[in-house]
């Protein structure tokens, strides 16, 4: 059941975290003359460097669902809020 609910969870959070890498992508990288991105690409440059990084599979992830999905969605935010002060800096 812990695994399905992992998954719902990650499910969700991919068209959030998918917005912020795109917005992100046009504030930092678009200004230095690659072409903007949309959503299906921002979460395919995510799943390709999801590739690069190591998995643990030996930690026992032992939050609960609430836990999950505050860190699920509020990581992105803080990402996008610390990259919005950063931009308006420029």
């Amino acid at each position: 059941m812990k695994a399905l609910i992992t998954l719902v969870i990650a499910l969700a959070s991919v068209p959030w975290r998918a917005f912020v890498a795109m917005i992100l992508w046009g504030w930092f990288i678009v200004p230095l003359g690659l072409p903007p991105i949309g959503k299906a690409e921002a979460y395919g440059l995510m799943c390709l460097l999801q590739c690069f990084m190591p998995w643990d599979t030996s930690k026992k992830d032992e939050n609960s669902a609430g836990v999950q999905v505050f860190v699920s969605f509020m990581a992105p935010a803080l990402l996008l809020l610390i990259g919005y002060v950063t931009h308006c800096f420029q």
